[in-house]
């Protein structure tokens, strides 16, 4: 089936460009990562703080976790094949499984190392410039998150979408280092800087966790809701005169390539050629407005007398009843693996 109305040749000329402006990012972040982790863990070696020590520690885990997004995304590129025929685009799902884990692990280390220091008590030593560098960290994060942001958007990277949300989600947490150790320095409360690192710990085990589950959703190929509806929309806006019917379907998710499948209802009466060509104009008309790029198979079916009324392919040679108004395709239906009761013979 058609994959949009580009044609087959120019789909994968953007492919091909999309796949290139993931490794570029991948790498953009590769470098960037490694950079703020030298800037948090300088920030420590002058400050001695914990809550900075958090900061820094979980940056090591920005640096890992963006040198395993480069190999994967770079993996995912790799086109489908005889044992794969869906392609390779799932393993950006097990990058950012992996870099959840990841987020949670360094949490739990990050939790110990500050209950520790929270009991039994250590001195803090020069704030002003590991403050400094610490905010610097930041503004980095800060740029760093919206140019992966806007990279896994416009390529549709699992992989790059669950890295800005790290890094960003690093951004606040030395938003909270830097509030928390403000807040020691006009008091002087000793308790303060393990505290954060105690609440900086939590936040990321959150974090770490929220993107371990969303990965494996799509690993399992968890239904979209709202992606199933945008298709929903479509179907209803795009479907003409001879497309009876849509129901069971269903979106398989490979990284940024989706396959759609569904079953079709259409005249009984036509002819495999005349299937054939109204279901690629259908396909064409779907694609070049969803969201992602992919392919559809459709399943077909024969009308059943009962669509006579709410069909409206008006030049019907077999038609046994009149024309009444169309049929609004209901989102249950859409998703049912059965056709509409009423129709049922």
């Amino acid at each position: 089936m058609v994959l949009g109305v580009e044609g087959d040749s120019l789909v994968e000329e953007k492919i091909g460009q999309d796949s290139k402006d993931r490794v570029k990012a991948a790498r953009v972040s590769l470098v960037a990562s490694f950079f703020i982790m030298c800037c948090k863990f300088a920030a420590f070696i002058v400050s001695d703080s914990q809550a900075i020590f958090s900061d820094a520690a979980e940056s090591t885990v920005n640096v890992v976790a963006a040198l395993l997004a480069l190999i994967i995304i770079t993996m995912a590129m790799k086109p489908a094949d005889d044992r794969h025929p869906y392609g390779h685009g799932k393993m950006e799902f097990f990058s950012a499984a992996f870099e959840g884990g990841l987020i949670t692990f360094a949490a739990l280390a990050i939790l110990v190392k500050a209950v520790n220091a929270l009991f039994y008590g250590q001195e803090i030593k020069e704030l002003g410039y590991g403050l400094l560098l610490i905010g610097f960290a930041g503004l980095l994060n800060l740029f760093l998150g919206l140019y992966l942001k806007r990279a896994g958007k416009a390529s549709r990277s699992k992989a790059l979408l669950a890295s800005s949300a790290h890094v960003l989600s690093d951004l606040w947490t030395s938003v909270g280092v830097i509030a928390g150790l403000l807040l020691y320095l006009l008091t002087g409360w000793a308790w303060v800087d393990p505290a954060i690192a105690i609440v900086v710990a939590l936040f990321l085990t959150y974090t770490g966790f929220s993107i371990v589950r969303d990965s494996f959703s799509d690993l399992l190929d968890t239904r979209d809701e709202e992606l199933i509806s945008h298709l929903a929309e479509l179907v209803k806006r795009d479907r003409f005169p001879g497309i009876v019917q849509v129901h069971h379907a269903r979106i398989l998710r490979s990284g940024a390539f989706h396959h759609i499948d569904a079953h079709l209802v259409v005249p009984e009466y036509w002819d495999i050629s005349e299937v054939h060509i109204q279901s690629e104009i259908f396909t064409k008309r779907l694609m070049a407005d969803y969201d992602y790029r992919g392919e559809i198979c459709f399943h077909l079916d024969p009308c059943r007398r009962a669509y006579c009324v709410s069909c409206d392919y008006l030049d019907c040679i077999i038609r046994k009843g009149d024309y009444q108004c169309c049929n609004v395709l209901l989102l249950d239906e859409f998703l049912s693996p059965e056709e509409p009761g009423n129709v049922m013979e």
